[in-house]
């Protein structure tokens, strides 16, 4: 017996660590962990998953061709708004604003991006040329709106979570499937799960897509996030710390970021935290990374507020996924995972091509008891709420409730109560009724894709989106306010190096030129000396006086130049002015300095590429480059006393630049050089602005070597793009009806029902529909649902029983999860009893080692309006037979009895008006359950003693310091109760002693024990009888 408890203990601890918390739970076991759990659900998807597969490979055999919508890809969608009727059943033009939201975010055009992001990270900013739109055509090509209501109570806390998608399911190939829900299940460690999505190349075609809070839909950075890993995406930290998202253009990060904004970059820059902050930082030092973490990244996990933008890596991915991949040897690529879905083909069948037109009058009217069940006392009052702010404000003509007595109310109110004064037992009909109009709109980018005739107007949209390029590249779109951005501190990942050449120093229009070294190569350098006419300015002359490996020069400022300035210039010109070139086979070596630069002329075309040994630059300095198209790059570090005035230009083919320079250093030290080799620029003195430190030219063969996420300095040029969209706009009187039959039932306040005991054993099957009713089940099914045929319910069911022939069952094969099914008794008059409980036979088998259903007991003193729980069988006490792999049918030693009555000491059974309830909770898969000879009596008359009917209840659980144990049908048995730790190790002894009653309680405190998982032990006869799960908080 004990190796059962083992056996108990890892079964638990599974179920309650199978997944770490997540703000999102798209990592990359997170779909194996659910697989694993609820392995029955997922293998009764493979038949959906088969026809799903046949069904898309018949698609795409037939696809003919890709459209895009000016170069957009367009992704059709559906929303399947899971609620029961809260504040979960957002709003059509919520969904639409969603829409609306991603589509700005995934392109670049989020409305934080300009005033939350970093320069250096603004650089790399992707924009994936996608628009998500909501579906007109449904799977059966019918008008939709592309959003699905389903009532269920799944949307609370769903398990499996994938659950919810057998709800509702358009096929994934063609539609981008969103659900929303009310909230999942708790967290092991207290963290909310936000949303997830399964990403492509995984699972199953039938559980494609994104689930995630309805509160998460309306604010838009949840579902972007989402749609990153239902495109590819993974998180930036590579879930793992310090990991890697297998993308170069996102830095390395630690982890997760929570609360991390615009006024903390640079973040994470470095191994070492800046004091006095201690404990881990960054991953990688701050020279390979000095930018830090890309906390504005969508997918880490900063606040929507904080996060801006994709990166052009990123969208890389995505494009992978919707376009294919290159195949390097033979040239091809294959078909992508989601391209199907931005066919022609499928815009067509879905109804998403520009100019398609929404169908009209799609709101439909719907209404509930604003507390409570639709079942009341006669004289009664309830309060009804309906659905008015969905039409829109100032759009509902009528609002008009029927209330099936032949009463009528068209005030107009959202929140109705009435008061009914007939019993009927029946119930009555119930009907809103609401008038409303609409205005729906259609939308394209040209003119004639819309419906002109029918429309009531129509109008243009101009949508100011960002672009970012090169100048040239703005100018070719036709951008306007078109502006140089520098970062001034950060790097971009944009730059690389050029290697394999020397430093060198420039001789471009300088004296006082002092060297001892020159160096002979073969690239030339270029003298340009200054001059107009036959006399030059001062200076006005060049000295090179050639000593062996050394070569002296100097401009010595005299009016002519000698025969030697001359000889050693390589040309037979005496007079040199500005239209004159002098070149020279030698360079400046390192130890050179140069002062006072005057100006340099080049026309010839090279690519080079030049870097600036700085880090610390104003945002005034920018100013005086704003002409250029070229960067300057940093490399290096400078100290306190060093400064940079020019900067940032790569040299274009065939461009020339001018660009205002003047240096004033006295010397400059012996890794300070400057050269401006070949280059297709013009630089010229016009005013003195300040110092300027180390440039350092590397030139030659082009070398290319990425490091990912190390950034250099870089500079880009971001502008504004008019987008013109046409909107047709179609004006609707409209009139939705609901209503809801046999609804409302009302009942005499006191029971007539008042014998001394009932018994019923269920021989015949009219017993479940005589004194025990079955209840309809408020959960809405949606004819999208994966077993729209079947229904979990209580059925009659011969040849089992615990006594007699016959029982009533929940079959385990017709189950769907979120469904529960409910039977409930007539109303007892039980106020002459003593002591009132109810009794009864029960027998459940499951068909895996995680069983999660339950049986649920209740009653109810008001008619059923509320309902009171009496007690609940647990997932382990419902499958008590354990695992059966065929139709389960209990045996006679495999059925129990229990015994159920109000624990708390009020003895509120003890009423003139009660009713009983039985709800099988329907978690997850499971075999049939069964239940038997209900019985209602006094507490003496059916008591039940037995070893294999003991029952243990704890209560509260989860405890902080004290709790009730309560033990059932173990009077006179010698008992010893322990608490032992998730090893299986006793930690403490709680009783030890003889049972005096069938129903006994016993008070502990454990106050001292540390917070996690206990179970509580009950032994008798050296067997180990009962072991429940405690959990202190």
């Amino acid at each position: 017996m004990k190796n059962k408890i083992l056996s108990l203990i890892l079964i638990t601890l599974f179920f309650f660590d199978i997944c770490k918390a997540q703000k999102c739970a798209s990592y990359e076991h997170s779909l194996t962990e659910q697989i694993q759990k609820y392995p029955e659900f997922y293998d009764g998807l493979a038949d959906k998953n088969a026809e799903i597969k046949e069904s898309f490979e018949a698609a795409i055999s037939k696809m003919s061709n890709i459209k895009t919508e000016n170069g957009v890809r367009i992704i059709p969608v559906v929303v399947h708004v899971i609620h029961d009727l809260g504040n979960e059943n957002i709003s059509d033009a919520s969904i639409q604003n969603a829409i609306d939201i991603l589509n700005a975010n995934i392109n670049g055009q989020g409305a934080n991006f300009l005033s939350q992001t970093p320069d250096v990270f603004a650089k790399v900013r992707g924009e994936a040329k996608v628009e998500f739109r909501l579906a007109k055509k449904d799977p059966n090509g019918l008008p939709t709106t592309g959003i699905n209501r389903v009532r269920s109570s799944l949307t609370s806390q769903p398990e499996p979570r994938d659950a919810v998608k057998a709800l509702s399911y358009w096929n994934s190939y063609q539609y981008f499937n969103i659900w929303t829900v009310k909230q999942f299940a708790p967290q092991p460690d207290g963290n909310i799960l936000l949303g997830y999505a399964q990403f492509p190349y995984s699972g199953s075609m039938s559980t494609d897509g994104v689930v995630l809070l309805a509160s998460q839909m309306v604010s838009g950075g949840t579902l972007t996030h989402e749609v990153g890993h239902w495109l590819g995406l993974r998180h930036t930290w590579g879930d793992s710390d310090c990991g890697d998202d297998g993308i170069k253009d996102t830095p390395t990060a630690r982890g997760p970021n929570y609360g991390i904004s615009l006024n903390n970059f640079p973040y994470h820059v470095g191994l070492a935290p800046p004091p006095p902050i201690t404990g881990p930082w960054g991953c990688v030092a701050d020279s390979l990374n000095p930018a830090g973490e890309m906390f504005v990244n969508y997918m880490d996990y900063s606040s929507d507020a904080a996060v801006t933008m994709f990166t052009k890596g990123q969208v890389d991915v995505m494009n992978v996924t919707l376009e294919g991949e290159l195949d390097e040897q033979t040239g091809l690529t294959g078909i992508g995972f989601r391209e199907y879905m931005w066919s022609a083909d499928n815009l067509e069948l879905t109804g998403t091509s520009d100019g398609y037109q929404v169908p009209s009058c799609t709101q439909q009217a719907s209404f509930k008891i604003r507390s409570g069940d639709p079942s009341i006392c006669e004289g009664e009052t309830i309060i009804l709420e309906g659905n008015k702010n969905m039409f829109g404000i100032g759009n509902v003509n009528s609002f008009v409730w029927d209330f099936g007595d032949g009463n009528i109310d068209n005030s107009g109110g959202n929140f109705i109560t009435h008061t009914y004064n007939t019993v009927n037992p029946q119930g009555y009909d119930l009907t809103l009724t609401v008038e409303y109009d609409e205005i729906t709109e259609t939308r394209a980018s040209n003119l004639s894709d819309l419906d002109l005739v029918n429309a009531s107007s129509y109008d243009s949209i101009i949508d100011i989106i960002i672009v970012q390029g090169s100048e040239q590249e703005l100018l070719d779109m036709g951008a306007s306010n078109i502006s140089m951005f520098i970062d001034e501190e950060g790097y971009s990942l944009d730059s690389y190096w050029k290697n394999n050449q020397i430093t060198t120093d420039s001789l471009a229009g300088a004296f006082d030129i002092d060297t001892f070294n020159i160096t002979k190569v073969e690239s030339q350098v270029i003298i340009y000396i200054d001059g107009s006419g036959n006399s030059l300015p001062t200076p006005d002359s060049v000295l090179f006086m050639d000593d062996g490996d050394s070569i002296y020069i100097h401009i010595d400022g005299s009016n002519a130049l000698s025969s030697q300035d001359i000889l050693l210039l390589e040309s037979s010109e005496y007079v040199a002015d500005s239209s004159e070139i002098y070149s020279t086979q030698f360079i400046v070596d390192y130890l050179d300095s140069i002062v006072d630069y005057n100006f340099y002329y080049d026309t010839t075309v090279h690519d080079i590429l030049t870097y600036i040994d700085s880090t610390y630059l104003t945002p005034s300095d920018s100013n005086l480059i704003n002409g250029a198209d070229s960067v300057w790059i940093i490399d290096g570090i400078l100290n306190n006393s060093d400064s940079v005035r020019i900067y940032y230009a790569q040299y274009n083919m065939d461009t020339t630049i001018t660009i205002s320079v003047n240096t004033d250093n006295a010397s400059l030290s012996a890794v300070d050089s400057l050269m401006f080799n070949d280059a297709d620029s013009t630089w010229q003195i016009n005013a003195f602005v300040g110092w300027v430190d180390t440039v350092r030219t590397y030139y030659g063969k082009h070398y290319y070597t990425r490091y990912n996420g190390y950034y250099a300095d870089t500079m880009f040029y971001r502008g504004n793009l008019a987008k013109k969209t046409y909107v047709a706009y179609f004006a609707n009187s409209c009139t939705s009806s609901f209503k809801e039959s046999n609804y409302l039932k009302v009942y005499p306040s006191v029971a007539t029902s008042n014998a001394s005991s009932y018994n019923y054993n269920f021989e015949s099957d009219s017993d479940l529909n005589g004194d025990w009713v079955l209840s309809a089940s408020t959960n809405i099914e949606s004819p999208w649902s994966f077993n729209s045929n079947n229904s979990t319910s209580w059925e009659w069911i011969s040849g089992s029983a615990s006594a007699g022939s016959a029982s009533i069952k929940v079959d385990g094969e017709s189950m769907l999860v979120g469904l529960s099914t409910e039977i409930i008794s007539k109303a007892y008059n039980l106020s002459a009893f003593t002591q009132p409980v109810i009794k009864f036979s029960w027998s459940g088998a499951a068909v895996n080692t995680f069983p999660v259903n339950e049986l649920l007991v209740t009653y109810s003193d008001d008619c059923g309006s509320s309902w009171k729980t009496l007690g609940t069988l647990t997932a382990v006490e419902s499958a008590n037979a354990g695992l059966y792999t065929e139709s389960f049918k209990p045996m006679v030693s495999e059925w129990r009895d229990t015994i159920m009555y109000d624990r708390v000491g009020a003895n509120a059974l003890k009423s003139n008006n009660i009713r009983f309830k039985f709800e099988y909770v329907v978690n997850g898969s499971s075999n049939n359950f069964y239940l038997d000879n209900i019985q209602i009596g006094e507490l003496n008359n059916l008591n039940v003693n037995s070893l294999s009917n003991a029952r243990l209840i704890i209560y509260p659980n989860p405890v902080s310091e004290n709790a009730t144990l309560s033990i059932e049908n173990l009077a006179d048995k010698n008992v010893e109760i322990t608490l032992l730790n998730i090893l299986g190790s006793e930690v403490r002894s709680l009783f030890k002693g003889n049972i005096v009653s069938n129903y006994h309680e016993i008070n502990i405190n454990f106050d001292g024990l540390n917070k996690g998982i206990y179970f509580v032990n009950i032994e008798s006869e050296n067997n180990v009888i009962i072991t429940n799960k405690l959990v202190v908080e």
